[in-house]
């Protein structure tokens, strides 16, 4: 374990993660979203508060593996979960935390400074929620 850089998303939503000397990408797309749902077996939107927010205090190890190899699946690696369990370095939790969560953000948040106020353009649970039969 280094001196970890701040992660930043760019203007895609992708965040560069270190994994000991190799570099990758995290970019949640929706099929990556998808993907990391099935492994967890649940929805992600519970890692997020009203405001979009994501709530880091709900994130185990399980969960941090997953959502770092649905990110750099969805940034076009094709490592397995293990693969990407493998390259993790215990100690470096609250780094890879502090990048799911920044990647997370990027994707969930509005994208112009001035549609944050604008609350229609949040989305919310019942915007991605299945329409009722």
């Amino acid at each position: 374990m280094g001196q970890r850089p701040t992660p930043t998303a760019d203007v895609r939503g992708r965040v560069a993660v270190q994994f000991g000397e190799q570099s990758k990408f995290l970019h949640f797309t929706a099929n990556a979203v998808v993907q990391l749902e099935e492994q967890l077996g649940s929805s992600i939107m519970g890692l997020f508060t009203g405001d979009e927010s994501v709530r880091a205090e709900r994130l185990g190890i399980t969960q941090i593996r997953a959502l770092l190899w649905a990110g750099v699946r969805g940034a076009g690696s094709k490592f397995s979960i293990d693969d990407i369990g493998e390259m993790m370095d215990l100690a470096d939790l609250g780094y890879y935390t502090q990048c799911v969560v920044t990647a997370l953000s990027a994707k969930f948040q509005p994208s112009k400074p001035e549609d944050a106020e604008d609350e229609s353009l949040r989305p919310t649970v019942e915007a991605v929620a299945p329409p009722s039969p």
